[in-house]
This record gives C-alpha cells, structure tokens and sequence, in this order.
C-alpha cells in the first residue's frame, strides 16, 4: 500500500468512528443535564451528576476539534477537506507533499 492509500484509510476510519463517539458523547452529556435538572433536593447527587455533564461536554468539545484539525491539515496539503483527492503524494527528505 502506498502513501495515499495509507492517508486514505487513516482519514476514512476517522471519519467513520469520530461521529459515533460524537453521538455517544452527546448522549451521555444530554443524560448528565436530566438527571442534574431532575435531582433538587441531593446535593451530593447533583455534584455527580454535574461532573457527568462536564465530562460529557469536554469530550464533545475534544472530538469536534480533532475532527476540525484533520479536516483544516487535508485541507492545507491535499486540498480538499475530506482528503478525497490524494493523488501524487511524494516524499523527499523535507517531507510529504501532494502535487
């Protein structure tokens, strides 16, 4: 397999498993928020379900950007955002560069 076969799969698996950890992640954010919302009286409870929620947006945030710097970096080389027209990528010893 060549260079553009590799940067194919690696961007294609990325854009595969990002939006299902994207859902995952939103779901569990969203679960945080209603049992945070429906838990008046525990404090303890609330402080828990408040980290839940946090985490849940943190992890969001984390998946949206890599998923914005693998796009902005095929955008800069290949250009395209996708990485879809990798085509002639050469290697020298100061790097890879699609032609």
């Amino acid at each position: 397999m060549d260079l553009n076969g590799v940067v194919r799969q690696i961007i294609g698996s990325i854009n595969v498993v990002i939006p299902v950890l994207i859902t995952i992640a939103l779901v569990f954010f969203l679960w945080g928020i209603l049992r945070y919302v429906y838990k008046v009286g525990n404090a303890h409870s609330k402080e828990s379900d408040r980290q839940i929620f946090l985490w849940g947006l943190l992890a969001l945030f984390c998946m949206v950007s890599v998923w914005g710097i693998v796009a902005t970096l095929c955008l800069q080389f290949f250009g395209d955002r996708n990485c879809q027209n990798v085509q002639n990528v050469q290697c020298t010893d100061s790097g890879c560069f699609g032609a």
